[in-house]
């Protein structure tokens, strides 16, 4: 939507001003910030960007409590009520996985999502596209929360930030991205500054190191493997399946775009089902 036709679509929005002749500039201050907001709010690139930034946040916001409070419950001088540590973390891991189980279902039962496509999976791409993606989403959340009975959470902070080199890497094992040296100066600048600060922990563990080093890498795979499950297989593979945006014929266009074609994905849903 360009500025004109936010004037032409919502002309009440500020005060009355409907001449599309008078320059915004002759506007106060203050003005000029609401019509521009109101504006940038109404068309659908910034308010899809805006959503996709409060998704960003709240995604933050709850990791990092999931990150204390795993580690309240986990941690060897920690624990919960008095009790210490909790003895298994597999287990909760486990329990965890079955509340997520229930909620997606919840949401699918209630209609917060619907399903784009409604053919059923079948078992030979179940097995080769589907299931590999639970298990090292499993094995990544369950020696994320193994390895914080060892370690204390600014490590283990610290070497969770090594996930995007694992990213990286898979990406051009999966040839999703290609390399350059632009890349390869990215990632040399983040092993170096990850290998800094690892080299600068007091308590230091080498059993709760190579447990969260393991997850680190899980979670790269992990990421890896849900962007070619969305965006890297042919529509008639597909069945049941959420997608943020349309199946990619080039997988590095789709990485590099996954951020627009998560704002599109809605316009491209109205579009098919109208």
């Amino acid at each position: 939507m360009t500025h004109m036709e936010g004037c032409t679509r919502y002309p009440n929005l500020e005060d009355g001003v409907t001449d599309h002749n008078r320059s915004i500039h002759s506007l106060p201050f203050a003005r000029r910030v609401k019509r521009r907001f109101v504006i940038m709010f109404y068309d659908s690139y910034w308010r899809s960007a805006f959503v996709l930034a409060c998704l960003v946040l709240l995604w933050y916001i709850s990791s990092t409590c999931l990150s204390f409070f795993n580690k309240i419950f986990l941690g060897k001088k920690n624990g919960i009520f008095g009790s210490g540590a909790f003895p298994a973390p597999l287990l909760m891991s486990g329990i965890q996985f079955f509340f997520q189980f229930l909620i997606v279902k919840m949401f699918f039962a209630f209609g917060f999502v619907k399903r784009l496509a409604t053919r059923q999976v079948s078992r030979q791409v179940w097995i080769r596209e589907v299931l590999p993606n639970g298990v090292i989403t499993g094995l990544d959340i369950a020696c994320s929360n193994k390895s914080l009975a060892f370690i204390t959470l600014s490590f283990y902070t610290i070497c969770k930030a090594a996930v995007p080199l694992y990213l990286l890497l898979f990406a051009f094992l999966f040839h999703i991205e290609r390399p350059s040296l632009r890349l390869f100066g990215i990632t040399l600048l983040i092993a170096s500054g990850l290998a800094l600060l690892v080299q600068g922990e007091a308590n230091f563990e080498l059993e709760g190191f190579l447990l969260v080093s393991a997850a680190a890498a899980f979670s790269g795979l992990r990421f890896t493997l849900t962007h070619l499950l969305l965006h890297g297989y042919p529509e008639r593979e597909r069945g049941g399946d959420e997608r943020m945006g349309g199946p990619g014929q080039d997988g590095i266009e789709r990485l590099r775009k996954d951020g627009a074609g998560m704002e599109n994905g809605g316009d491209e849903a109205e579009e098919r089902t109208a």
